[in-house]
């Protein structure tokens, strides 16, 4: 009886905390992989190398620089890097990297 008692406790438990759906990945938006792409073939230089592992096919979400909503999988960020400069904005310093967030999108 005892441990009826527990098993009930914790389906029940189980079925409030999870509002009894599944949390299944979500891959990204077709459209926005396609915009993505586009905006990828527009540019013309990628020193840092992160665009040539967006492709055709891929999820996205998984894609370098890409940040995606878990909940419906809508692109919500693109960030990529540029190498951080010094005073007079030619030469690069070392290998230190700062991040520039290029679009930020809120879902």
């Amino acid at each position: 009886m005892c441990t009826f008692i527990v098993v009930l406790t914790s389906i029940v438990f189980l079925m409030v905390t999870s509002n009894g759906q599944a949390q299944a990945p979500v891959g990204c938006i077709p459209r926005e992989r396609d915009a993505l792409l586009e905006f990828k073939n527009s540019i013309t230089d990628d020193p840092m190398g992160q665009l040539k592992f967006w492709r055709r096919g891929d999820d996205c979400c998984q894609w370098r620089g890409i940040r995606c909503s878990n909940r419906t999988g809508h692109v919500i960020k693109l960030q990529l890097w540029k190498p951080k400069f010094d005073d007079d904005g030619m030469s690069l310093v070392g290998n230190d990297y700062m991040a520039n967030s290029l679009m930020h999108w809120q879902i």
